[in-house]
């Protein structure tokens, strides 16, 4: 009798490796470098003038030093005049250094508000105002340089200004000459 070879299986052979491409990193994201904030000098002409609050004042008066000159009181929310700026976001500037006289038959520290504007209605397009007082040295020219606060404005903004602060009692309905040498902000680090 004859027998029936055993059948033997072969073994199995490993199923092969799948090879993938080697993984590549993915590239790194590039982005366009941030512009950088620009220092804004306001030009102070009577050309660049956005509005004024002075109902009773039309210009002001250029001098011969590039300053400008004009009457402020703290009736018509202040007074005076809002020159126009490039646009910019005022949450980018850390503050504003005015030099500035302030000059007035009154005696005491004159307080100013520093006015950002959306528009040219004194009245409806205010977006924010910060406040100091004129005090400290004057330079050799007689001006002080007086630093406003930034640091909680914000809002789209295209005109700047120096006036009178309108909420100070102390100086209701009194005129203050001002003469405004610079207005400059300075972007936030």
């Amino acid at each position: 009798e004859t027998k029936d070879p055993e059948v033997t299986e072969a073994p199995e052979s490993p199923a092969p490796e799948e090879t993938k491409a080697p993984e590549s990193p993915a590239p790194e994201e590039t982005k366009a470098p941030e512009a950088e904030t620009p220092e804004i000098n306001v030009a102070l002409t009577n050309d660049n003038i956005l509005v004024s609050g002075d109902v009773n004042t039309q210009e002001v008066t250029v001098n011969d030093d590039d300053s400008v000159s004009y009457t402020s009181t703290n009736k018509y929310g202040g007074g005076g005049f809002i020159f126009s700026t490039e646009d910019f976001d005022a949450k980018d500037y850390a503050k504003a250094v005015v030099k500035v006289k302030a000059e007035s038959d009154t005696e005491g520290t004159v307080k100013l508000a520093l006015k950002g504007f959306k528009g040219n209605s004194f009245w409806n397009d205010g977006v924010f105002a910060a406040y100091a007082s004129v005090s400290g040295d004057v330079d050799e020219d007689g001006y002080y340089t007086v630093t406003f606060d930034l640091s909680k404005a914000s809002g789209a903004t295209k005109g700047i200004g120096v006036v009178v602060n309108a909420n100070d009692e102390e100086w209701k309905d009194k005129l203050v000459t001002l003469t405004i040498k610079s207005i400059k902000l300075i972007p936030a680090e």
